[in-house]
């Protein structure tokens, strides 16, 4: 009988060169007065599954370093001192799927790139 009890969370990374500092020319800074841009060129989506118990692993053909098809990046588990009642040794970790690319306008929290 397998396990499993999870959650699935999602992190997003926004992928963006240094802010510029807005400025005319010449560049004359009145304090309290400093604007910036920052300049984005989409974002990264990372899918993490946490188990807290769980008696299935993935296999290296899960992974899309062994199968170009594969679903993860990595995964890490732990043993813990529980075991099912047909012996199966119950463990606990992540697992990362593949970072998806998407439009920085996708990324909750944030509109027309003014965060919120």
């Amino acid at each position: 009988m397998a396990i499993k009890s999870c959650s699935e969370g999602v992190g997003f990374k926004l992928r963006a060169g240094q802010p510029i500092l807005m400025c005319g020319c010449p560049c004359k800074i009145t304090p309290g007065t400093v604007e910036y841009v920052m300049q984005v060129f989409g974002a990264e989506k990372n899918s993490i599954i946490n188990y807290r118990a769980t008696t299935e692993l993935l296999e290296s053909s899960d992974f899309v370093g062994i199968n170009p098809d594969g679903e993860y990046t990595t995964a890490n588990y732990s043993a813990s001192q529980y075991t099912t009642s047909e012996g199966e040794i119950v463990f606990t970790g992540q697992e990362h799927k593949i970072v998806t690319y998407i439009n920085e306008d996708l990324v909750p929290g944030i509109s027309n790139f003014t965060f919120i």
